[in-house]
Parts: structure tokens; C-alpha cells; sequence
């Protein structure tokens, strides 16, 4: 996938505007929109999954999430920035075997040159872990979704990147 020259960030806000704009409709095809503005040497660090690398590699690991957690929404109650860096506090909801779940999560970005060049994601992964192993159902689910270690292919019925697009509730498009 190339980077669009056209697209390059103006500012931390102009990333946090779309950041969360695209967790709005709590569907991947709104999520998928940021890879526009991934630099292709990006690097995309979290725990229980390979390292995400450029542009391909960031719809890769959120095509994983969508897969295991299809609602995801993500709240972001702070965020800051320093110089290239912008640190954010994540809260990031949906439904794992029909319980909820609610990760908190702290996001790292550095930017460059108007591209996300860099994100460090930092969280416990106890609340989905917990979930997994205590409800067999959802173990094939897991295991189908490429989440987690060793790296796996994400099963087609449940990769989002070959669903159909869905309209936001707020009917904005997707």
C-alpha cells in the first residue's frame, strides 16, 4: 500500500481528530481509513502480537483485533503531546464470548515528516485473557483471529477486511 503524498498530518490534533473519528462507528473499514497516514517505515509495538511493520502491517494487527473483538469503540479521555510524540490514554470496550470488555490502554505515536512513523501500545492483557480461557467457546475464535503468538494467518470468515462496508449509526458513510 503507498502512502498518499496528500495526506500528511498538520499537528498532534490533526492525528487525534482522526484517531478518534475512526473508533467512532466501532467498525474496521473507519479504523482502516488511518493507514493513509502511516509512513512506510512505520513500527507498531503491543502486547500479544507480532510487530506490526509499514502500512500493510498496521491493517494487519487491526484486522486481528476487529477479528477477535468485531465491536471494538475506543474512547480516548486524555491525550498530550511533546515535540514528535504524543502519549494517549485509551479506553478501548466491545465483547469477547457476549461478556464485556474494557482494556485500558496507553498509546505512544511519534511522528514524521505529517506520518505516524511509530506506536508503542502499553496495556494488561489479563481482563481478554481471562475471558479466552475461561469460555472454551471462544477459544477457536481466538485461535481463528491470528491474535496472540505464533503468527497466523487470520481466518477469512473472520477477517474484516473481506466484510462488506457497514454504514456508522450516525450515518455518515463508513
Amino acid at each position: 500500500m503507498a502512502t498518499n503524498i496528500a495526506n500528511r498530518l498538520t499537528d498532534a490534533d490533526h492525528w487525534m481528530a482522526l484517531f478518534q473519528d475512526a473508533f467512532v462507528g466501532g467498525f474496521y473499514q473507519s479504523v482502516a481509513r488511518l493507514a493513509e497516514w502511516v509512513d512506510p517505515d512505520y513500527l507498531g509495538i503491543q502486547p500479544q502480537t507480532p510487530s506490526a511493520k509499514g502500512p500493510s502491517g498496521f491493517l494487519d494487527l487491526m484486522a486481528r483485533v476487529y477479528a477477535l473483538i468485531s465491536d471494538t469503540k475506543v474512547r480516548t479521555p486524555s491525550w498530550g503531546e511533546r515535540g514528535n510524540d504524543i502519549f494517549v490514554i485509551v479506553e478501548l470496550f466491545g465483547h469477547v464470548a457476549g461478556k464485556p470488555l474494557v482494556l485500558q490502554m496507553s498509546d505512544h505515536f511519534v511522528l514524521r515528516d505529517g506520518l505516524v512513523l511509530a506506536r508503542t501500545t502499553y496495556f494488561d492483557p489479563a481482563p481478554l485473557n481471562q475471558i479466552v480461557v475461561r469460555h472454551p467457546r471462544t477459544w477457536w475464535r481466538w485461535w481463528r483471529s491470528g491474535f496472540g503468538y505464533p503468527e497466523r494467518r487470520i481466518a477469512r470468515r473472520l477477517d474484516p477486511r473481506r466484510a462488506k462496508p457497514r454504514r456508522r449509526q450516525d450515518g455518515k458513510g463508513h
